[in-house]
């Protein structure tokens, strides 16, 4: 994550007003956001995430940096989604959530 820099810090606060959010937060990278992302929502050990098999590396690397296991599942060749019916059929262990086909 960036540090203390003013105009990081002046994006954050322009981000949240935009955004309505109550935070936001600058990161350095595409692994950087979604390991972010997962630290925030408590994803952790033990979890498993479905990951589309069209994503860049960044993903996963963020999944084994907090500790989870991903899960490929093939996309559609129309929207570049996975199915629901695939994510469906999926075998589960502690918990399954998407991660967005772009990661970032």
């Amino acid at each position: 994550m960036f540090g203390g820099r003013l105009n990081v810090q002046a994006f954050e606060k322009e981000l949240t007003t935009y955004s309505r959010a109550k935070y936001a937060v600058a990161v350095n990278s595409g692994t950087a956001a979604p390991t972010t992302a997962m630290i925030a929502t408590g994803i952790g050990n033990g979890d498993e995430l479905v990951v589309h098999s069209f994503t860049f590396v960044a993903t996963t690397s963020g999944v084994m940096l907090v500790g989870a296991k991903w899960v490929f599942v093939d996309i559609g060749m129309k929207k570049l989604q996975a199915p629901t019916r695939s994510v469906v059929q999926l075998p589960t262990r502690r918990r399954q959530k998407p991660v967005h086909r772009k990661s970032t």
